[in-house]
């Protein structure tokens, strides 16, 4: 959702990526982490700072940064052997360990800037409410009915659209309770997946994109990250990955399997109530993320069939 660009030099070569996803004063906070964070010896680029140290260059409306340009290979979790996949789990783990620990450190060091380095988790979003999420999905459907002349993806979108309405509705008691508890918040990646992971030699070389550094449930970030990592391209999960990312996490952060089952409501609620797909395309005119309509889908459709199963994976070790 960002440009990007790979620059070589007679200085080296580069990665150069225009901010268009986030507010540069977000990046400028979220950059700030990494210098600390590599210094763990985790597998983070450290930004090359602008004129005055600035990791992030505003050029008119435009904002940019600049990294080493990093060697390595973005493999789908379901290529992973099963230890690299433990491996997975523990990394994450250890981020999120470090980020907690270096984040009160490393924010306030950006000069000149208010941005608050601890946002509260006093008042998170709840999640949606079916009358919301109906009521989201009827909008949709007027746009696209007032179309005059519908296009395939907008018969896919429709498609989807209604069975999505009777999902809701068919599972309408089923919205958690909360977004999550304070005892189980702390930083995220924000989107640890594998087109954000450069793999080399059987490890990770480098965790990409900190665009999304925010403060949720742990076990909110777990969750979407196994799901999204070990899912094939018919919606199906594999949950003996599962298993073993969550135990390879466990060994670097506690948690419990309460904390886990309710992370796996809340995302799987969040699957059926978000059409953030259909909002890029219609409110942003965006058509980037109209190849993941279908695959969501599917997804949507595997989980809910076998989501006793998915619960297990996420809860059957620790306690």
């Amino acid at each position: 959702m960002n440009r990007n660009w790979r620059l070589d030099t007679a200085d080296g070569s580069f990665a150069l990526k225009m901010i268009a996803d986030a507010a540069p004063d977000v990046v400028r906070r979220n950059l700030a982490v990494l210098g600390p964070l590599a210094g763990t010896g985790l597998p983070v680029p450290v930004p090359v700072p602008g004129p005055g140290g600035d990791p992030v260059v505003e050029i008119g409306d435009r904002a940019f940064c600049l990294f080493p340009w990093v060697e390595g290979a973005r493999i789908p979790g379901t290529d992973l052997t099963m230890d690299q996949t433990g491996y997975l789990g523990s990394l994450l783990g250890q981020l999120h360990r470090h980020l907690e620990s270096q984040l009160a450190q490393a924010l306030p060091t950006t000069p000149g800037k208010a941005l608050d380095p601890r946002p509260s988790l006093s008042a998170p979003p709840e999640p949606k409410t079916a009358v919301q999420a109906l009521a989201e999905a009827d909008r949709l459907l007027a746009v696209i009915a007032a179309k005059d002349e519908p296009d395939a993806f907008d018969a896919s979108a429709v498609a989807m659209l209604r069975a999505r309405r009777a999902l809701i509705a068919e599972y309408r008691e089923s919205r958690p309770d909360s977004a999550g508890s304070s005892a189980d918040s702390g930083w995220i990646h924000g989107d640890f997946t594998s087109s954000n992971l450069l793999w080399n030699a059987g490890a990770v070389e480098a965790v990409l994109d900190w665009d999304r550094l925010q403060r949720k449930p742990l076990s909110d970030e777990v969750v979407r990250a196994a799901i999204l990592h070990f899912k094939a391209a018919d919606g199906q999960v594999d949950l003996g990955r599962v298993a073993a990312f969550v135990e390879g996490y466990r060994e670097a952060v506690p948690m419990d399997g309460a904390s886990l089952a309710e992370a796996v409501r809340r995302l799987w609620w969040h699957q059926i109530t978000s059409f953030w797909i259909l909002w890029l395309h219609y409110e942003r005119d965006d058509p980037t993320c109209d190849h993941l309509l279908v695959p969501r889908e599917n997804l949507l459709r595997w989980w809910t069939d076998h989501y006793d199963e998915v619960e297990s994976a996420f809860t059957r070790s620790g306690s």
